[in-house]
């Protein structure tokens, strides 16, 4: 089909395009919740930095953390952030696992 001019290009019907976006897959997965939740409130992410200076630790033992110990870390652009419920919860773990 050639088209001569904007007015020859086929509408598409709105209706269509409802029907076709509430056939759209949702994403159930419970961190990529957890980080839906984290984006609309920007104090809950935390830089590595911030994390370090929580914990009182230097930042390379936050690096560490994340890629040995699995403190879970999102990558937002080329920064790592983390979520303050997930680093809560692995110092949580981590105070258990050391009183055994």
């Amino acid at each position: 089909m050639i088209i001569k001019n904007i007015h020859q290009i086929p509408a598409s019907k709105p209706e269509n395009k409802c029907k076709q976006m509430s056939h759209r897959v949702v994403n159930t997965n419970p961190a990529d919740h957890a980080l839906r939740e984290a984006l609309r409130s920007p104090e809950e992410l935390m830089t590595l930095q911030q994390v370090a200076d929580q914990a009182r630790v230097p930042i390379q033992t936050v690096h560490t953390w994340v890629q040995r110990y699995g403190l879970p870390a999102v990558r937002i652009g080329r920064y790592r952030r983390v979520i303050r419920k997930d680093f809560d919860e692995f110092i949580q773990h981590r105070k258990r696992e050391q009183r055994f």
